[in-house]
């Protein structure tokens, strides 16, 4: 059988990496969410947030806000948006610079979907310290505590947006970790790169040529 590509492929912008490191000392006690509100498994998960999380997140902090950017908003989050204390709908934002450098965490609170989640990656990049939950992690090479957090229980979500809100050496951590990760495994070069060399792989599968990488797997078991 031809071979196949084993490996997804994001369309992030790692142009985020070349902005200087957000300041947990600059930031205000505000999360920030970013998606396309029309896609059902956002409005979903926002909508889970707004009635299992927030409230939770109030009664420790009162004065707390969460803006929700992106368009597409149907008549059910508008509602939730308005009967719950502390949410602005943003709508479309242009350029998203002044919301992370005032923002301390980022949710993506997807209950479901497939897929990578580019604006996960993004945030990431950004050095956003973010909460998702196992879905919106899927994909992404990422521990939960060091690179983000990740939770699929309210109680234990709301936990980790509180532990980011008020802990400056936790917050570094994942700014610092997340960012290094995106680096590391996620730019576009690096993805470039390893989309070539699958690429050569199947192709040469296909074509019964024995590639480099399987020679020397061939020459290092000899």
């Amino acid at each position: 059988p031809a071979g196949h590509l084993r490996d997804t492929y994001h369309l992030g912008d790692d142009r985020q990496l070349d902005l200087p490191d957000l300041r947990f000392d600059e930031t205000q006690k505000k999360l920030m969410y970013v998606g396309f509100l029309g896609w059902e498994p956002n409005a979903q998960g926002l909508l889970w947030f707004i009635e299992a999380v927030w409230p939770q997140l109030l009664e420790r902090h009162p004065d707390l806000v969460f803006e929700i950017v992106g368009k597409g908003a149907d008549q059910r989050l508008q509602s939730a948006v308005a009967a719950h204390a502390g949410i602005r709908l943003r709508g479309f934002v242009e350029d998203l610079q002044e919301i992370y450098r005032e923002s301390r965490v980022s949710v993506a609170p997807l209950l479901f979907g497939s897929g990578m989640k580019v604006k996960v990656l993004d945030a990431m990049a950004r050095g956003m310290p973010t909460v998702t939950t196992s879905v919106g992690a899927e994909g992404i090479a990422a521990e939960s505590g060091r690179h983000l957090m990740v939770a699929d229980d309210a109680r234990i979500m709301a936990d980790q947006v509180l532990d980011l809100l008020d802990n400056s050496a936790l917050w570094n951590r994942l700014q610092s970790e997340s960012r290094a990760l995106v680096q590391a495994r996620y730019t576009w070069r690096r993805l470039f790169d390893n989309m070539h060399r699958e690429l050569r792989l199947a192709l040469d599968r296909h074509r019964g040529v024995a590639s480099p990488d399987s020679m020397d797997g061939l020459r290092h078991a000899g």
